[in-house]
């Protein structure tokens, strides 16, 4: 993820549909490229600009020299490094938040969603469902105060809540990965932990707005694909109380409940970008305090036409590893 400011003195450009990310030694507004003879010449006002002689390149390392010698030459000489993007230009993985390039002109920021105009029924029907559950549970604080002193506590009211939140993040966690491909009719925590590391979960932490007792809450930090449930206490305590109220109640506690909470709270942050769940919303007690930040590969970069224009957002589905 970039700073609110921006990125450092970059250009941004892409070959044959393929991204590249590119410093520029001393370069403080760059441009976005089409790499190619067809297009306008390159100027610096404009978005889109055409690197002579690239069409004619048939392999990505001779294009990659083409482009190199046009910076040089068009920059007198800067130094110049490239690195690859890991998706084409103008690709996004479905209910992924990556974050965009920001500035030069794209009126796109850091803090976008996974596309401008993608996924908006999904995006919209998660949001609403876990800002009514988050609501629930702010009412929750007005009879429990969310302190460490009451960690301990548990109910029925409680026991019910983290029930429901436990099953609307099942229902993210599957929605993420059947628009990423997957189709198993049953899934289990052993198909779900395989969104630990795209999504980042484990590094994403939140904090109660308005009780500070609890300090930042990490609820993925501990997940591993070798204990995919146990190593999630919140989630196996929901587990217990679902299966065996009578046997397991005492484990319906308000600290799971609070774990789960942000839990939810992040997993929409994780698809839709943190904005989505911001400090403004306020269904939810919670507010991201520290997010991934994603280098400059590995973010979602518009796909600027030869007229300046943006290309439709494509879906690129994420590769899991068995």
């Amino acid at each position: 993820m970039n700073d609110a400011d921006g990125p450092p003195d970059a250009l941004c450009f892409w070959t044959a549909g393929r991204g590249y990310y590119g410093t520029i030694q001393g370069l403080h507004a760059g441009p976005v490229l089409v790499t190619g003879d067809r297009g306008p010449p390159f100027h610096e006002d404009q978005r889109v600009g055409r690197v002579p002689g690239a069409d004619a390149a048939t392999n990505h390392g001779d294009r990659l020299s083409v482009t190199k010698e046009f910076i040089r030459e068009r920059y007198g000489g800067v130094a110049c490094g490239l690195v690859q993007t890991e998706l084409s230009f103008g690709t996004y993985h479905p209910r992924v938040w990556r974050g965009f390039f920001k500035g030069y002109g794209l009126g796109v920021s850091g803090w976008a969603t996974s596309g401008p105009t993608v996924e908006v029924a999904q995006r919209v029907s998660s949001i609403v469902a876990a800002t009514n559950l988050l609501g629930y549970v702010s009412d929750a604080f007005r009879v429990l105060e969310p302190a460490s002193a009451n960690a301990g506590a548990f109910g029925h009211r409680l026991r019910e809540l983290l029930i429901l939140l436990c099953t609307e993040i099942e229902a993210s966690w599957k929605g993420v990965l059947v628009s990423n491909g997957v189709t198993k009719n049953r899934m289990a925590t052993c198909d779900y932990v395989k969104l630990l590391e795209p999504l980042r979960l484990g590094v994403w932490r939140v904090r109660l707005v308005d009780y500070r007792d609890f300090g930042e809450l990490s609820p993925f930090a501990s997940w591993t694909p070798a204990n995919p449930t146990r190593s999630l206490t919140w989630y196996d305590d929901y587990n217990a109380v679902k299966h065996d109220r009578e046997g397991s109640f005492s484990r319906a506690t308000l600290g799971s409940l609070v774990s789960a909470a942000a839990a939810l709270h992040i997993l929409q942050a994780a698809q839709w970008g943190p904005e989505a769940m911001s400090a403004s919303n306020k269904s939810s007690p919670f507010v991201v305090s520290e997010a991934p930040r994603y280098d400059f590969p590995e973010l979602y970069y518009p796909r600027a036409n030869l007229d300046g224009s943006f290309a439709e957002w494509e879906p690129k589905k994420l590769e899991f590893r068995s």
